[in-house]
């Protein structure tokens, strides 16, 4: 075969449209074949398969494997926060062969970002692609889903538009050649809004360069809270000032809506915290690459700023070979439990004199005490011993905290402490409120399944509210087993 060089910065998927052209074959699928012993995995335009047998039977490309999907892939993009054993479980997954339900396991079907990626790219950049390589080919960069501006000519990208959705494709759409495509522009934006997008291409440029499990998410947590502290968004008691924050991203943010991967921004309402309330916590939530890069974006005023605050001594590892283990770290919160730990059981001082010496809440300090074991005379709680009885009765049956609260007029934080000072309470809590969901989402796509007599699982995944997300991540082994009966003609038995 007559292989190009893969170019820095070029897809894998763009270079595999440029073995097509330049080996022409009866079908997409050959070439597929050729390439990766796999009939489809070279029409993946985001996410790579099969990456072993394509540099085994190609060596002369630039990187092993793992860097292949690295550099010239959207995997390292989605990486970059993730932890080394998740990402060692990827890669070693798209190397050897193919990853299932590879995007829910990044968690993009959950971040209402959307999963679709589409072809992004410059004319500008095109034309001197060709004058320069003699062919034009798909930069990395401009595919990630931060990214819409053009960091070289200072211009909105356009979208490769194609009705056929990517899975059902036999040919490969290149930026002058191949499949047939319409270019549709972003809406025209204003001054202040393309500052906006500039500012968060140049993030997402430096973000996707990183090696895997570079950033820790509860180190981010704590950057972020430090940041928006200096910005006075944090109350003198240690509480993040959420409504506020939310209201600082929508100010910053405004006009992205107007772009479809920012849609979802409009629906942060007042009193309704979104992702900043999840990903700032002390212990938070995975997030979308795109949603950490907007945090960043509105605390830091460059990158060099956020990266000072989250090392503040070496440098950021560049993408490497392998996926770099992170060293053992020592958060803040760890740090104050040990000096917390240390003058409790010294008898240096009791638990509220060591709480105010360190900054801590006394609340904090006697759940902390009751961690560790510690021995104390508890002072009489707020809540009369019945009312704890029936809190911890309905926690374990699995009702919401809002539905405890309003049922037995408890506060929420109060419901909040007991669980996180009740390990055994919370994870029989969490227990309770998993089965609940599953049983839900069960009940929810037989009754899909009944009304929309879907004749295929895609059929029955496209219908709103079938829970089919839910149970492809949670109790895939039942959705499994119980395929055939969902979409057959006998709807009327429940499975």
């Amino acid at each position: 075969m007559n292989l190009p060089f893969l170019l820095e910065g070029e897809t894998l998927y763009s270079w595999a449209g440029a073995v097509h052209m330049l080996n022409p074959s009866p079908s997409a699928v050959e070439t597929s074949s050729r390439l990766y012993r796999a009939p489809h995995a070279a029409l993946l335009h985001d996410f790579p398969s099969h990456l072993d047998q394509l540099k085994a039977r190609h060596p002369d490309l630039p990187q092993p494997a793992v860097g292949l999907a690295l550099r010239h892939t959207l995997l390292g993009y989605f990486l970059v926060h993730r932890s080394a054993q998740v990402c060692s479980g990827l890669l070693r997954s798209v190397t050897l062969g193919s990853e299932s339900y590879l995007k829910f396991k990044l968690g993009i079907a959950a971040s209402r970002v959307g999963g679709h990626h589409p072809l992004k790219g410059c004319q500008a950049c095109f034309d001197e692609q060709l004058e320069r390589h003699g062919r034009c080919y798909w930069r990395l960069v401009h595919q990630l889903p931060s990214v819409h501006a053009c960091d070289t000519h200072d211009a909105l990208l356009q979208v490769a538009w194609d009705a056929t959705t990517p899975v059902h494709r036999r040919g490969w759409i290149l930026p002058r050649s191949g499949l047939p495509r319409t270019w549709v522009s972003y809406p025209m934006v204003g001054e202040t809004v393309f500052q906006r997008l500039r500012q968060l291409s140049a993030f997402s440029a430096n973000w996707v360069r990183l090696a895997p499990s570079t950033f820790d998410e509860s180190r981010l947590a704590q950057v972020y809270r430090a940041g928006l502290r200096e910005r006075g968004l944090m109350t003198s008691g240690g509480n993040l000032r959420l409504a506020e924050i939310v209201k600082l991203l929508r100010h910053h943010f405004q006009g992205l809506e107007a772009l479809a991967e920012y849609r979802w921004l409009s629906c942060m309402k007042e009193g309704q915290f979104g992702f900043p309330g999840s990903m700032l916590r002390t212990i938070p939530r995975s997030g979308h690459p795109l949603k950490h890069l907007l945090l960043i974006a509105v605390t830091f005023e460059n990158w060099a700023d956020f990266v000072c605050s989250y090392a503040a001594s070496g440098e950021l590892e560049v993408i490497s070979e392998s996926p770099r283990v992170p060293e053992q770290r020592i958060s803040k919160t760890s740090q104050l439990r040990s000096q917390f730990a240390d003058r409790v059981r010294g008898g240096e001082a009791s638990i509220s004199a060591a709480a105010r010496f360190l900054g801590i809440s006394v609340s904090t300090g006697v759940r902390w005490a009751k961690l560790g074991g510690f021995e104390y005379t508890p002072r009489p709680k707020v809540l009369d011993r019945e009312k704890l009885v029936n809190v911890r009765r309905l926690l374990r049956r699995g009702l919401e905290k809002l539905q405890i609260s309003a049922k037995l007029s408890v506060s929420v934080v109060s419901i909040s402490r007991l669980l996180s000072s009740e390990p055994e309470l919370a994870g029989a809590w969490r227990s309770s409120r998993h089965e609940l969901a599953r049983k839900a989402n069960r009940a929810r796509i037989v009754a899909a399944a009944r009304v929309a007599l879907p004749k295929t699982m895609t059929e029955l995944r496209k219908t709103p509210g079938s829970g089919f997300a839910w149970l492809t991540r949670h109790d895939g082994e039942w959705l499994a087993a119980n395929a055939q009966r969902l979409v057959s003609s006998d709807h009327g038995r429940r499975p």
